[in-house]
């Protein structure tokens, strides 16, 4: 049985399943964003810096100008180890947007979700790349217009179907181990507001913490409680960005019992105190929008 998207996409429009995210990887709890998958197709293009991508536990680098296109239902996620910044930009989409019809989505769009090939990186050396990476530029530039995108995804489309093989790779098959780790990655999501411990983790799953540990280590490179206060705090700056609570009332409610443990968690992670995190957040907003706040 498959298990649910672990991230609910929030598309930039509320009526057409494409986002684009522009972005530096500073903006991330710990210079890290959170492993997820979904069914969406994923594609990052470099702008300046350098990131480290994980797909399935495989970690490649991408550097200024390279970029990765990512199959639907694959874990993955950027992130820098040394804590480096990188400016990016991330698209994301739904296959149906490719499926106008029952013959593309059977001849040119399920073939290539079902190859077993979670990712493709890619470089201006190869010329179909290339252009699928000056395509994805366009898309950055044509973000008010929903056809314009839907013609530049078709023509990126164009370019992977070229490139990306058609029909099943031999593959090593995701173990029961990789199966085990999206069940927990999933109850972590569903349950990280209240108070959970290693401990549950081995009574929910049956297996032993060294077990967890080792999931974790290999897959992700954190440990679990790394991963769930990562998790917690990207809640946090969600909250932090779109409601009125108080900071108590957000850490709180994203699963931290401790006020002074929270504070001391997000100014670890995201290098700012939860209060200078709303204030720049609202600073950004009032430039965008023409307002200035009185000093």
């Amino acid at each position: 049985m498959d298990l649910k998207d672990l991230e609910n996409v929030n598309y930039s429009f509320s009526d057409y399943p494409v986002l684009i995210e522009y972005d530096n990887l500073s903006s991330y709890p710990d210079f890290r964003a959170i492993n997820h998958w979904h069914d969406d197709f994923e594609l990052t293009y470099i702008f300046d810096g350098q990131m480290d991508y994980n797909i399935n536990g495989i970690i490649i680098t991408l550097s200024k100008g390279n970029g990765i296109f990512v199959n639907s239902k694959q874990m993955h996620f950027g992130f820098s180890a040394r804590h480096q910044n990188c400016l990016f930009l991330c698209i994301v989409f739904k296959p149906t947007l490719l499926c106008i019809n029952s013959i593309i989505e059977k001849e040119y769009v399920k073939p290539i979700i079902n190859n077993g090939l979670p990712f493709l990186k890619l470089n201006n050396q190869d010329p179909l790349q290339g252009e699928i990476l000056s395509l994805l530029l366009k898309i950055k530039k044509s973000t008010h217009s929903k056809l314009a995108i839907q013609s530049i995804l078709f023509a990126i489309w164009n370019n992977l179907y070229q490139i990306l093989p058609k029909s099943p790779q031999k593959l090593s098959e995701q173990n029961n181990d990789f199966s085990l780790l999206k069940s927990i990655l999933t109850f972590i999501e569903n349950n990280y507001q209240n108070r959970l411990t290693l401990s549950d983790l081995v009574k929910k799953f049956g297996i032993s913490k060294s077990k967890i540990i080792k999931l974790f280590n290999r897959y992700l490179q954190q440990t679990p409680i790394e991963y769930l206060n990562s998790f917690r705090i990207k809640k946090a700056c969600q909250l932090l960005t779109s409601t009125d609570l108080t900071i108590t009332e957000i850490g709180f409610s994203v699963g931290f019992n401790d006020s002074s443990y929270f504070a001391k968690t997000f100014k670890q992670k995201m290098r700012n105190t939860a209060r200078e995190y709303r204030k720049k957040h609202e600073e950004d907003n009032n430039l965008k929008t023409g307002k200035h706040t009185s000093s």
